[in-house]
């Protein structure tokens, strides 16, 4: 969407979007081989961290060990089930290794246990989350076709992110593409609240979020060429 955002958004979003993607995801990305907006050279090295003393090491791609992970919650929106917010999201993690000679890369430390050196920020993710759900949902229905929600949670003005982002414990199927959106709506006595579920890294079968983008006109019933239905 060009222009989704003003410059002064664009700057809030950022500074959360940037971390996560030159940070925590950046060495999966590049030994993905995904595609960057950036034109800099890719990284030949990444550092590690030992857990022991917390030292970092940098290592050649060659020899990198990389094991992704993300924040797996699960807790659908408290919008939808009534529960107490808090302010705070239950999780564990979806661990994904790629890597066939992840034991051998790891054994070249001399037994010391390592992790990633850039950590994910929950909060970060969150917004990041949110920030997906709601462009998807604009580009399918139109910034006019529902009442925005979300908008306070990206731009980090809204404490209670476990109101509006939740997860699915359901595991799908893998899929053909490598992440999957589509809308549902979840109807209640008050309002029908339009749902943009993310499911990053679909085809490897990573874990489903739910954010609710906002609320539906009354009466709508067409969520766009995109929509799914899943359990209310």
């Amino acid at each position: 969407m060009p222009k989704a955002s003003c410059s002064k958004c664009q700057s809030i979003i950022n500074k959360f979007e940037h971390p996560l993607q030159r940070g925590h995801f950046y060495p999966a990305r590049v030994h993905l081989g995904f595609p960057s907006q950036h034109k800099d050279p890719r990284p030949e090295a990444f550092p590690v961290r030992f857990i022991d003393d917390q030292s970092v090491a940098t290592v050649s791609l060659s020899d990198h060990p990389c094991v992704f992970n993300l924040l797996k919650f699960v807790e659908e929106p408290k919008i939808l089930t009534g529960s107490e917010v808090s302010g705070k999201i239950e999780a564990g993690f979806w661990v994904y290794t790629f890597q066939p000679d992840l034991n051998v890369r790891v054994g070249k430390f001399s037994g010391r246990p390592v992790e990633p050196s850039a950590k994910m920020n929950g909060g970060q993710f969150v917004r990041l989350l949110a920030k997906i759900g709601y462009a998807f949902a604009a580009a399918e229905l139109g910034q006019d076709g529902f009442t925005p929600l979300v908008r306070e949670l990206i731009l980090g003005e809204m404490a209670t992110m476990d109101l509006l982002v939740g997860g699915l414990r359901d595991r799908l199927q893998p899929k053909d593409d490598f992440h999957d959106l589509w809308l549902s709506s979840y109807q209640t006595k008050q309002a029908t609240y339009l749902i943009a579920n993310v499911q990053l890294f679909a085809s490897l079968q990573g874990p489903i979020y739910r954010v609710v983008v906002g609320n539906l006109p009354p009466g709508s019933t067409g969520l766009g060429p995109r929509a799914q239905g899943l359990p209310q």
